[in-house]
């Protein structure tokens, strides 16, 4: 009872600084992208398209070239999109890339470009840099954890360094994974970026998904035994990979037009559903979507890429993403409590994806709380205790909602833990039998939180205003609260109900329950859902 009663105090406290207090937003997670193809030629239309999720894009300024020298290609509009990302608060990380397998000689001078890569940052504005050198064997790891060293010293501090590394799900030391010492690596960045794609990659017979679940998880989980959590970014793939299960089958050398696991832009995947019958399938057990098609001669013609041949004759299987597969492997994201996700590459998704983004990446999924609503912190958290949840679907709250005396009975049955005291026999005529809160209702009349408006009513439905959340509370508090002064500073005590006065004297008394900044106490007024939800939030140091 002691636990109760302190969640109590907490709880009134809290209520009566509704009025003035300011919530802290939601913690931000790390949403990054690269800027590639169409995205690099016209990186703000793009941006644009994004909801305003975005607080970092990696373009690609630099390249190794195969006989190790640095080449630098900034277009001759770089400065004022420099300029344009730093007005939307959004950082400009260029990423140095190598041609796959090729640039080990980069490590002859390694000096020369670090310095380079570091006086550019510098004379251009920008945030950093990003290393993405993919494809060289576990021979050059060691050249490559030098090279980071160095960059980093030519580095000033307040310039972001991060990596791009290989998704490595089964521990191994060898080959391309085997050249990304995660653990050195860690001293001197700022996070790693995991690939965790390509689980089967372009030119392989392999048909599947290109990121399942199990496939990402397991990269995370080994970077987590030499990485913090705060250090890491889940990478996800705007594309997929179309197979022809003829040529998954022919062994024969001599067919040079093979299609597998050719990569297909999911922002092409609705031209390509409109073009052919394609029967898709969600699969839980990868959280990936499958698609299957036939194309037969004198079919629409259908190209992956404006630059490739369209597709020939035959049966075909496609591996993509969707909303629900991001979505999940996002939730990676909570469940490791990573520093956030980035995506490769900018353009290639259905735009629809953007509408949400910001909220599953932050923890919520509620599209009626947009970013900046005072609450959103607050509403994340009691979603994630699920203490609150959806109200009429899952995607919605209702935050502006009063809350009804059958959910604030509801919540304080799920944040107190409480069980029925005896063998439940409402009295309430108008809580049926099939009510979704009968069971909380007759809970919370049994530990004498809360009464019937009536002897026999509840009212289920009616909003629970201030003055009864206070009479409510000051049943919790029993004999912990002291002595009243008799004095209420509410210029509008008048309006107070006879049968809630002397509780929110002994409230205000106490300083448990204030006013508004107008001196008003608004007795009548309902406390709504967002208001319930920040009064929970700050309940969590006793539930830890």
């Amino acid at each position: 009872m002691k636990k109760i009663l302190a969640l109590s105090i907490s709880i009134i406290m809290i209520a009566s600084l509704f009025p003035t207090v300011s919530m802290a937003a939601v913690n931000e997670r790390l949403n990054m992208t690269y800027l590639f193809a169409n995205s690099a030629a016209e990186p703000i239309n793009y941006i644009n398209m994004t909801n305003d999720s975005l607080n970092q894009v990696s373009p690609q300024y630099f390249e190794i070239e195969n006989d190790g020298t640095l080449e630098i290609n900034m277009p001759s509009n770089s400065k004022t999109f420099i300029e344009e990302m730093k007005k939307r608060n959004i950082e400009v990380v260029p990423f140095l890339a190598n041609t796959w397998a090729n640039g080990e000689k980069m490590f002859d001078n390694s000096e020369q470009i670090a310095e380079t890569v570091a006086s550019t940052i510098v004379e251009h504005n920008l945030d950093g840099i990003n290393i993405d050198i993919e494809g060289l064997g576990s021979t050059y790891r060691d050249q490559f954890t030098n090279f980071i060293k160095i960059l980093r010293g030519k580095l000033p501090k307040d310039k972001i360094l991060t990596i791009a590394v290989a998704p490595n799900p089964w521990g191994t030391n060898k080959g391309w994974q085997g050249f990304y010492d995660y653990e050195a690596l860690d001293r001197y960045v700022d996070f790693l970026f995991i690939m965790t794609y390509d689980e089967r990659g372009g030119g392989t017979k392999d048909n599947g998904p290109v990121a399942s679940l199990s496939f990402i998880e397991k990269s995370v989980q080994y970077a987590l035994k030499y990485v913090s959590p705060e250090k890491l970014v889940l990478g996800i793939p705007f594309y997929g990979r179309v197979w022809n299960l003829e040529d998954v089958k022919d062994t024969e050398n001599n067919n040079t037009n093979r299609v597998l696991g050719s990569s297909i832009s999911l922002s092409k995947v609705e031209s390509l559903l409109q073009t052919y019958n394609v029967e898709l399938e969600y699969v839980k057990e990868h959280e990936s979507v499958r698609g299957r098609f036939e194309i037969k001669s004198g079919d629409q013609p259908f190209k992956l890429k404006s630059w490739e041949d369209p597709l020939k004759p035959g049966t075909y299987e496609m591996w993509i993403e969707n909303e629900e597969s991001i979505m999940k492997k996002i939730e990676l994201v909570h469940k490791y409590d990573l520093k956030g996700v980035g995506s490769w590459s900018l353009g290639q998704e259905d735009p629809v994806i953007w509408k949400n983004f910001r909220q599953w990446l932050d923890g919520l999924d509620f599209v009626d709380v947009p970013i900046g609503h005072w609450a959103l912190g607050p509403i994340a958290y009691v979603k994630e205790k699920q203490w609150m949840l959806g109200k009429n679907d899952i995607t919605t709250f209702m935050p502006s909602d009063s809350l009804t005396r059958a959910e604030a009975a509801t919540v304080l049955v799920r944040v107190l833990k409480l069980n029925y005291l005896q063998e439940p026999s409402s009295p309430f005529s108008d809580v049926g039998s099939s009510y979704w809160a009968k069971g909380n209702i007759e809970i919370v009349r049994q530990h004498g939180i809360m009464k019937g408006t009536e002897a026999d009513k509840f009212e289920p439905g009616k909003a629970l205003s201030r003055e009864e959340m206070a009479v409510v509370l000051e049943r919790l508090l029993s004999s912990e609260l002291s002595g009243t002064s008799g004095y209420l500073p509410f210029k509008d005590e008048s309006k107070i109900s006879s049968w809630a006065f002397s509780s929110v004297v002994r409230m205000s008394s106490n300083e448990i329950f204030s006013g508004y900044e107008d001196s008003t106490f608004r007795p009548k007024q309902a406390i709504n859902r967002a208001e319930m939800a920040a009064l929970l939030s700050r309940l969590s140091s006793y539930f830890n």
